[in-house]
């Protein structure tokens, strides 16, 4: 049976395949049972189908969760490959669901571009694919489904954004008509059904200020290497671990094999079980490590670029990020394999040796998901995040409080910052006397009586007159909004006044004072932005 927002996720689908949509991207967060809702489409339409994964394990997840549904289905894949997820089927459930001649398939997308045409093909009248931001009209993604001609599509993702910014939009480089958007990591992690997080900002153990930027977006990965090979990542890994995490099951991600093979090998020199997963490992051996991981026979699994998209396992505890990204969507989804709730779990700690929090921000922060496609001026907003400075703390927090919520740690500003807005983040208390007296001087001058210079005609004066007090409409309205604006998060979320103060500043680039005293135009124009911006 769906949950709630499963069900509504469902309903959605469809509603836009009964408005003329063919090929329909969900949005759903890390950890909220995207595999099992696929699963339940699968069966209500009742067609000839097919499930596309870009990764063995996300074939043989897909394959097992049509099992414990008791779907039958053939798996298009290498033969050691299925003979590998038919003896899991065994192993898990005392029985197999692969038959060679059924109507639903489960395929690995390397396979099906290679495979020869055939009547199954044709017959297929529902496609859907995991991780879906992948596919675009003109990549393998996009030529997987194609050989579907008289399919609808379903595309299944948490994150529908593309390092490069090409667009998910048919039309546009993509093959998506329409989107139907999920809730969000936050409620979910509200409502219990996603775990809170902890997230320690460590030193940054790979120096990534002198690593080229490819045309994908992401860090070259010759560089990425050559710097992480260079520094004492392996080190901080291990001892943090030990230190914050010691006895609790997790998952290290990786820049490259090697250094994976010697993350893992210092785990093991220091009496943490551990085995490396990467693209090369035999499915049969990736099945092995995954079970003996989730009986907590092993603690560690070291992974390279394998187990950031897709994989499901509630076990884990702990995330620790040893490769750094450029990717929001692939730093969203690392994240996320931390948050899956299991009994006795109390949050999932994310221990973050390279930067990637501060880089994009906390992952459950609002998000406007679109297919439109993506320039630099409508990229996601970034939620601004602090490290306490703390060496015994070392906490991430919301950038916009101005201690550590954890520990009450606070950054001492010096006289010539706080004689700076933007040294201080717009926080008024910080700010000298003499600053403060200067903005309120200003702000209390637009609300006073207009000063008209001498000589000025009767008809000038009275025009002044007019601006003027227009001027002062459009303060007391964007007075008003603003304090309506702090409210939702003062009174709404219980955040103090002071970081209310950081956040507006932050978000509309200045702070309130100075907002209050700008011109009559500018004030309109921040006022449509205040409204907006609570919406």
């Amino acid at each position: 049976m769906l949950r709630d927002y499963q069900e509504t996720v469902k309903t959605g689908v469809f509603a836009r395949w009964d408005r003329g949509a063919t090929n329909v991207i969900a949005v759903m967060p890390t950890g909220a049972g995207k595999t099992v809702t696929m699963t339940s489409v699968c069966q209500e339409v009742d067609d000839p189908s097919i499930a596309v994964a870009h990764r063995q394990e996300l074939v043989a997840q897909i394959s097992l969760a049509f099992a414990k549904a008791e779907v039958n289905h053939r798996i298009i894949a290498p033969v050691k490959m299925i003979r590998a997820v038919m003896a899991e089927h065994m192993v898990e459930l005392g029985e197999c669901y692969v038959r060679h001649n059924a109507r639903v398939a489960v395929a690995g997308v390397d396979t099906l571009i290679r495979r020869p045409d055939d009547e199954f093909f044709q017959s297929v009248r529902l496609w859907q694919t995991d991780e879906a931001h992948h596919l675009l009209e003109a990549n393998k993604w996009g030529q997987a489904v194609a050989r579907f001609p008289r399919a609808r599509g379903l595309g299944w993702t948490a994150t529908p954004l593309r390092t490069d910014r090409k667009s998910l939009k048919r039309g546009s480089g993509g093959v998506f008509d329409d989107m139907v958007v999920g809730p969000s990591m936050r409620e979910l992690i509200d409502r219990g059904y996603l775990a809170p997080y902890e997230i320690y900002g460590l030193p940054q153990a790979i120096n990534t200020a002198n690593v080229a930027v490819g045309g994908s977006g992401e860090f070259v990965q010759s560089e990425l290497s050559q710097e992480a090979h260079a520094s004492r990542i392996t080190g901080d890994i291990v001892e943090h671990y030990l230190h914050l995490a010691a006895g609790k099951s997790g998952v290290t991600f990786a820049v490259d094999v090697a250094l994976a093979e010697e993350h893992a090998a210092a785990f093991r020199d220091a009496g943490v079980s551990a085995a490396v997963i990467h693209a090369k490992t035999p499915m049969s051996q990736r099945i092995e490590i995954i079970r003996a991981f989730r009986n907590r026979e092993l603690m560690q699994i070291v992974n390279v670029d394998v187990l950031g998209e897709g994989f499901d396992c509630p076990g884990i505890e702990v995330v620790s990020m040893a490769r750094p990204t450029m990717s929001l969507g692939l730093f969203v989804q690392q994240f996320g394999r931390g948050l899956r709730i299991k009994e006795g779990k109390r949050c999932g700690l994310i221990l973050d040796h390279v930067g990637n929090v501060v880089r994009h921000g906390p992952p459950d922060g609002p998000r406007n998901w679109t297919l439109e496609p993506r320039g630099r001026k409508n990229a996601e907003p970034q939620v601004k995040v602090a490290i306490c400075g703390n060496p015994d703390c070392m906490r991430v927090y919301e950038g916009y409080e101005p201690a550590c919520p954890y520990c009450g740690w606070e950054p001492v500003r010096s006289g010539s910052e706080r004689q700076r807005p933007q040294a201080v983040d717009g926080d008024l208390t910080l700010y000298t006397p003499e600053l403060l007296a200067q903005l309120r001087r200003d702000v209390n001058r637009v609300a006073g009586p207009v000063m008209a210079p001498r000589g000025m005609s009767e008809v000038a004066r009275m025009a002044l007159e007019r601006r003027w007090e227009n001027r002062q409409d459009a303060q007391t309205q964007l007075s008003h909004a603003i304090d309506h604006w702090a409210g939702h998060y003062v009174n709404g979320r219980g955040e103090s006044i002071r970081a209310a103060h950081r956040r507006f500043f932050h978000t509309f680039g200045m702070d309130t004072l100075s907002a209050l005293a700008q011109s009559g135009p500018e004030m309109v124009s921040m006022l449509d932005r205040v409204n907006g911006d609570r919406k």
